[in-house]
């Protein structure tokens, strides 16, 4: 049996890895970082890199976290992670708040706008609580258009880390994103919404991921018109395609950068193994 992200949590440190694509510490970041002995169990973290515990499961994020280097922001996350879910303090909420309804009246074309999301996000993602997830599903369900390639960092981690929420609303939410009669408009946003829907056992994003798969080739022209006519697609494509393999509980056989041949056959094994194994309505 192949693990499966749809049968456990994510842990933790993988939030972190998995997020930190846009917003990593660079290797002169981390070495000019202090690592005084005595420091708490982050390495090279101060008490200024770490976040503020209070009582009832409560945190608040590190003074500056929106300009901080991005090696301290990173060690405030790791530290975060590693204790128990808590919500942020009613603060650290409101600022969060006033900061992501902003999000929804423009389009995040700002130089270093796409990165102070990206940490917003994190830190919401960081709860690990309901209430935080509820505004990460706000935020991607107000659909807001994402002017360039790398703006839609934020929003696909956001989608991601919804893979396990316990909100209620969220399969549901993320389904509609994926495949409802009014998706997310951002392909590799909507790529990640039907994922984490599998992810919840939400079936009915499958032939959208199928679709994506099927992006840029003949069959899939003929089986789903022109639905999506962008040049870079490629890691849309592999991505819906380990997520259908892994529900599939089979070996990957899809290549974003084979052959529009190869992509063909292993879309179509896909399908075949999702029907064969009774996951897929003929």
């Amino acid at each position: 049996m192949l693990r499966s992200t749809f049968s456990r949590p994510i842990a933790a440190t993988s939030l972190v890895v998995f997020a930190l694509v846009s917003c990593v510490a660079t290797p002169e970041e981390r070495s000019a970082s202090p690592n005084p002995s005595g420091t708490d169990s982050v390495q090279g973290a101060t008490q200024e890199d770490l976040p503020t515990f209070y009582g009832d499961l409560l945190w608040s994020p590190i003074e500056g976290w929106k300009t901080c280097p991005r090696i301290d922001f990173e060690n405030m996350l790791a530290f975060q992670l590693a204790a128990p879910p808590a919500s942020l303090t009613a603060d650290s909420l409101a600022s969060l708040s006033s900061m992501t309804a902003a999000w929804l009246e423009q389009t995040a074309s700002e130089p270093g706008h796409a990165e102070l999301q990206m940490r917003a996000v994190l830190i919401l993602a960081a709860c690990r609580t309901p209430d935080a997830d509820g505004m990460l599903l706000d935020l991607l369900s107000a659909r807001t258009p994402i002017p360039t390639r790398h703006a839609d960092a934020a929003m696909v981690v956001a989608a991601a880390h919804l893979a396990l929420s316990t909100v209620s609303t969220a399969p549901a939410t993320l389904a509609a994103l994926a495949c409802g009669s009014n998706p997310h408009p951002d392909l590799e946003v909507r790529t990640e919404c039907a994922r984490s829907a599998l992810g919840h056992s939400r079936t009915e994003v499958i032939p959208t991921l199928l679709s994506i798969t099927r992006l840029g080739t003949p069959l899939g022209l003929a089986r789903d018109g022109d639905w999506h006519t962008a040049q870079l697609t490629t890691w849309s494509r592999n991505r819906a395609a380990e997520a259908l393999a892994e529900y599939a509980d089979i070996p990957c056989p899809y290549r974003g950068d084979g052959s529009i041949e190869q992509r063909e056959a292993a879309s179509l094994a896909l399908e075949a193994a999702l029907l064969d194994r009774g996951r897929l309505l003929p």
